[in-house]
C-alpha cells in the first residue's frame, strides 16, 4: 500500500490530505478525477504513439504503393457518418494528430513521434521486403 504524505509539516504551510491506496487504484482515481474535471480521460503517452504509429504506417504504405503523396481519398466515420476528403495522404496523419490534441487527451510530441515511427517502419518494409512486379 502506498501513502501520499503531507507536503509540509508546519501548520503555516498548506498540506495535502494523506491518501492511502494501491498503485492501480490511484491511477483509476486519478483518471476519474481528470475525466470529471475536463470531460475526457488523458491516455498514457505510449497510447498516443501507438495510435498515430498505425496512421503513419498505413499512409506511408499507401504512398509506397501509389508512388506519390498526392492521393485523393475520402474517409467516412461509422459513428458520426461524416465524410472527410483529403488530397494528400500526409494530411490524414496531420488530422489525426490534431484531433487527439484538440480532444485534450494527448500531447503533440508523442503523436508526431508515433506517426514518424510508423512511417519509417512502412518505408523499411517496402524497401527490404517488397519489389515491383511488372506484367
Amino acid at each position: 500500500m502506498a501513502a501520499i504524505a503531507p507536503v509540509a509539516t508546519q501548520p503555516s504551510q498548506r498540506s495535502r490530505v494523506p491518501i492511502t491506496c494501491g498503485p492501480m487504484v490511484s491511477r483509476r482515481v486519478a483518471s476519474i478525477i481528470i475525466t470529471a474535471m475536463i470531460g475526457t480521460a488523458i491516455t498514457p503517452l505510449i497510447t498516443a504513439a501507438q495510435n498515430n504509429c498505425f496512421t503513419g504506417s498505413t499512409t506511408q504504405a499507401a504512398r509506397e504503393f501509389f508512388g506519390t503523396n498526392k492521393v485523393r481519398i475520402s474517409l467516412t466515420s461509422p459513428i458520426t457518418m461524416t465524410t472527410r476528403t483529403y488530397s494528400r495522404l500526409s494530411r490524414i496523419v496531420n488530422d489525426t494528430i490534431d484531433a487527439r490534441i484538440y480532444l485534450g487527451i494527448h500531447f503533440r510530441t508523442p503523436d508526431v513521434q508515433g506517426a514518424k515511427l510508423g512511417s519509417n517502419v512502412a518505408s523499411y518494409v517496402a524497401d527490404h521486403y517488397f519489389e515491383r512486379v511488372d506484367d
